[in-house]
């Protein structure tokens, strides 16, 4: 019968079912939407004890939240406590030469605090460590799957090898693992960031601020105390 009345009036029928696959696939992007950003939770170790940090620099007429500059970084990790981890990002953009076609690749520069903070290792080599994250140290890198699989054919000896980047020989010490989603930047190489606690400038803003809280510390814990950390910087 439903065929019958097709074939007679096919015109309100197909608009019928027309309306019914834009409602239905409406309502499944948006659950899709939904569960991916609000209710899966983040691929991360303790991904509840993860924040970012900032400046709020409303009183200069500033932003609530601001990037922060290098000299700001050492002081918040050497004083703020409440953190277990806390790590550096900024964005970097190497040329990657000496392969087939030269390439501008998407990167980070991050602590080593970065992966640690995370929970996330490597699945092949090693992840970066604070020997590596020292002034003038030998270049190292860690890259995606995604980049390992691309550009470098999942060649299993690339660990421990140099790749030129900007034409500088840098040892390839990791590679993460497929489906890892870096947080802040979305990078597929990620090098130390390498900030010298002795010539950290206050006056540039270019880094951003991950940070694992301490088992047991909450937000609002972790927000009056670093509240009374910027006391103490104004004051001194």
């Amino acid at each position: 019968y439903a065929l019958r009345s097709w074939r007679r009036a096919p015109g309100p029928i197909a608009a019928a079912i027309a309306a019914l696959a834009l409602g239905i696939g409406a309502n499944t992007a948006i659950f899709s939407i939904v569960s991916g950003v609000l209710l899966r939770p983040l691929p991360y170790q303790n991904p509840e004890r993860l924040v970012m940090v900032w400046q709020d620099m409303r009183a200069r007429g500033g932003p609530q939240r601001d990037w922060i500059s290098p000299g700001l970084f050492v002081e918040w990790r050497q004083r703020a406590t409440m953190f277990e981890q806390i790590a550096a990002i900024r964005g970097w953009t190497p040329n990657l030469t000496g392969v087939d076609e030269p390439e501008r690749l998407r990167g980070a520069a991050v602590s080593p605090a970065y992966f640690a903070a995370l929970g996330v290792a490597p699945a092949a080599g090693r992840a970066l460590t604070e020997a590596d994250d020292v002034p003038n140290g030998s270049p190292v890198v860690m890259i995606s799957d995604a980049l390992w699989s691309r550009l470098f054919n999942r060649d299993a000896g690339l660990v421990g090898r140099t790749i030129l980047l900007d034409g500088q020989a840098t040892t390839v010490v990791g590679v993460m693992p497929a489906g890892f989603e870096p947080p802040v930047i979305a990078a597929d190489i990620w090098s130390p960031i390498r900030i010298d606690p002795s010539r950290a400038p206050r006056g540039i803003v270019i880094l951003r601020a991950l940070a694992l809280l301490r088992p047991g510390v909450s937000v609002a814990q972790a927000q009056a105390g670093m509240s009374a950390i910027a006391m103490q910087l104004e004051q001194e």
